[in-house]
């Protein structure tokens, strides 16, 4: 077969562990997530589920939608473990694993069909070998692309396994609303409801042009391709990152502590979305700073708890950099790094309440919607304040230069008042 791509998706996987382990919780609705406060859903039951209960919805809403909900809270380390047994099954079928989270992953299956059977047959097995080891269920999508991989394994939880022969696809897909598209967020959805264009067969009919004019162009041509079952994305095998960096060199020296944190913060912003999209989460940041005379330094603050978030990453920027850079030297170049990485739990995602930053839930938001503009349209789509003071080779524009010293002057008129 040619359909090769599975996605295995561990079906409501913190709380399916939470029922595994405690049977006063099964058949009945569960939700893991913070307990008091600003917490919120790291994962609800399928019980839970059937009130309107939600991932990362707020949890007194949840307990306003299911007044008999029972929340407990997570358990990061027992989640991470179960994950990587789930993972070692994986890679045991085959070689080309893709993990995605903890509790899903792509397996791309054409090497093992001659040991396992077709695909459709692996993905029984893969179900079977992990309920054997863990006891939890989970679903399998079986399908020629990654996309429609994905797709299916949501239309067959739970606990079920849902193949499309790749001929069969672009029709099956046709009927189906547009917010089924990997990609197709709310306001995407919005938007092309607004200009009559709610199923996915429409979004395939509809020129390319016309939904560039909509949703703009990379993103018209991404959604247009997935509407006819077209996907060029491969099963990326991973192997366990050590450290994830990025650096940029000045176009000419700089001695403006201003611009040097505004590019540490943009460098900041791609280390942040790329450790995300790795689902890791880092406990170490390290800055390295080269002076015009080449000397290079570089210093480290390593944090007690995990964080996925730019805005830790661009906070331990700014306290690394007086440690760094006396003040005066012109920098030649500026670079960016977290290390100490491991699988990304929920404490990190904005699901543990008892976090010492009680901001950790909306970081979160929004660096998950910051992160999907750029995917869809690229990186410069959204930035931050401070980068837009500067030209592409660093250097503040003499308006955004004077604009600034207007706002610093009368910042400080006011406070003399």
């Amino acid at each position: 077969m040619r359909d090769t791509i599975l996605h295995v998706d561990m079906d409501a996987f913190f709380a399916s562990i939470e029922q595994r382990d405690h049977p006063r919780l099964r058949g009945v609705p569960v939700a893991v997530g913070g307990v008091a406060g600003r917490g919120v859903v790291a994962a609800a039951s399928y019980e839970a589920r059937s009130f309107g209960v939600h991932s990362a919805m707020p949890m007194a809403t949840a307990r306003a939608r299911c007044p008999a909900l029972i929340v407990v809270p997570p358990r990061g380390s027992v989640y991470r473990d179960v994950s990587q047994t789930v993972m070692r099954i994986l890679c045991e079928i085959s070689a080309r694993v893709e993990p995605v989270s903890l509790d899903e992953a792509y397996v791309d299956v054409a090497g093992a069909q001659r040991e396992f059977g077709d695909p459709v047959t692996i993905a029984h097995l893969i179900r079977q070998r992990v309920r054997s080891a863990v006891d939890l269920p989970c679903s399998v999508g079986v399908a020629a692309t990654k996309s429609v991989a994905k797709l299916l394994s949501a239309r067959a939880k739970p606990d079920g396994v849902l193949h499309w022969p790749d001929e069969e696809v672009a029709a099956r897909l046709r009927p189906l609303p547009v917010r089924a598209v990997a990609g197709v967020g709310p306001r995407t959805a919005d938007r092309l409801d607004t200009a009559g264009i709610t199923t996915i067969g429409a979004l395939a009919d509809t020129d390319v042009m016309v939904l560039a004019r909509i949703l703009g162009g990379a993103a018209a041509h991404r959604l247009h391709e997935l509407a006819h079952g077209r996907d060029a994305g491969t099963v990326e095998p991973s192997t366990p990152a050590r450290s994830i960096s990025n650096e940029s060199t000045f176009s000419t020296d700089i001695a403006d502590a201003a611009v040097i944190r505004a590019r540490g913060h943009a460098l900041a912003d791609d280390v942040g979305r790329r450790l995300r999209a790795a689902g890791l989460a880092a406990r170490t940041v390290q800055l390295k700073l080269r002076t015009a005379d080449f000397t290079t330094c570089t210093r480290a603050m390593t944090e007690v708890t995990p964080f996925v978030d730019t805005a830790a990453i661009a906070t331990a920027f700014d306290a690394l950099l007086p440690r760094a850079w006396d003040g005066v030297t012109p920098v030649r170049l500026v670079g960016i790094g977290v290390q100490n990485l491991a699988p990304v739990g929920p404490q990190q995602l904005g699901f543990d309440d008892t976090a010492a930053d009680v901001r950790r839930p909306a970081r979160a938001r929004i660096d998950e919607v910051t992160d999907e503009l750029r995917s869809r349209l690229g990186a410069t789509v959204i930035q931050r304040a401070s980068t837009l003071a500067l030209r592409e080779d660093g250097i503040p524009t003499r308006a955004l230069q004077a604009k600034g010293r207007k706002v610093t002057d009368e910042a400080g008129e006011r406070r003399s008042r």
